[in-house]
């Protein structure tokens, strides 16, 4: 069993390309095969996976953050080389967000990594597959994780200019200050598994975000990222102290062309429609 790895050598100011040496020395310890190439961007990384691909590769590591670990699942997903479910993917996470592995990201993110790849444990992942409109043409993408999509509506573009560009949506209650200016907002359709529901002037759903019977707060939200379901939580709708609820479906009509924001990926600038949809068990992923 061989691994094909792929670095970001622009992750968090080159952390990837900096503990490279020590992650390469206990993989060769352990005699695993390997080989590895260094890819910058999302078109970087479906070449590379491709060009693996075509050489017979199955098992792939990811050494990133969550931008690069989900553009390797749709490079995996979107290929017509070789059937999903022979493939495998790992990821050490070594990004500035790494919400999908936040738990192995103080101290030694690597630890087990080396075991794991020889005697690998493969687990399947939900995986979200969003699909928007731009006009009259369609755009799709699959994320293993995806954090804080947001639509901002027209309020919030006075607040967006004073705002850092790298600010987190819907995390700070100047958001839910401006509860009471809904009357600036267009009609707006959303659907919630098949149901139609009534849609506050800002929205924002992730997948994951928390375990079951496990408490919704905002604070703690960029902390909690645990893979299984999708949530939308109930504050956009009801008020900030509600809880998530689980989503499969999201179906969502704008009345313009709005920014829809995605974190972990670079920003969708505007759609008037949108489906989100939580695919269960799509990629074999690696547990160590």
């Amino acid at each position: 069993m061989k691994w094909y790895i792929l670095r970001n050598p622009k992750a968090r100011q080159a952390t990837a390309l900096k503990l490279w040496p020590k992650i390469e020395r206990q993989i060769k310890a352990s005699g695993q095969a390997y080989e590895g190439q260094d890819v910058r961007n999302r078109q970087e990384m479906l070449q590379q996976i491709q060009v693996y691909l075509k050489e017979g590769g199955q098992n792939f590591l990811v050494l990133g953050g969550d931008g690069s670990l989900n553009a390797a699942a749709n490079a995996l997903l979107g290929q017509s080389f070789r059937p999903v479910e022979e493939l495998s993917l790992a990821h050490l996470p070594l990004g500035w967000g790494n919400h999908y592995a936040a738990a192995r990201t103080k101290y030694r993110p690597w630890k087990g990594l080396a075991q794991g790849m020889r005697n690998p444990q493969l687990s399947y992942q939900d995986v979200g597959l969003l699909s928007w409109k731009r006009g009259q043409k369609t755009y799709q993408r699959y994320f293993i994780h995806l954090v804080q999509m947001g639509w901002l509506a027209q309020y919030y573009q006075s607040l967006q200019k004073r705002a850092p560009k790298n600010i987190r949506l819907l995390t700070k209650w100047q958001f839910f200050q401006s509860w009471k200016q809904q009357s600036q907002i267009g009609p707006t359709e959303i659907a919630l598994n098949g149901q139609k529901q009534a849609l506050a002037p800002f929205f924002n759903f992730a997948v994951g975000l928390q375990q079951k019977n496990e408490s919704f707060s905002w604070s703690s939200q960029e902390k909690k990222a645990h893979l299984g379901q999708l949530l939308f939580p109930q504050a956009l709708l009801n008020g900030p102290k509600t809880s998530p609820q689980s989503i499969q479906d999201i179906q969502l009509k704008l009345p313009g062309h709005w920014p829809l924001s995605i974190d972990g990926d670079p920003i969708i600038r505007s759609g008037n429609q949108l489906h989100f949809q939580l695919l269960p068990k799509q990629l074999r992923l690696l547990q160590f």
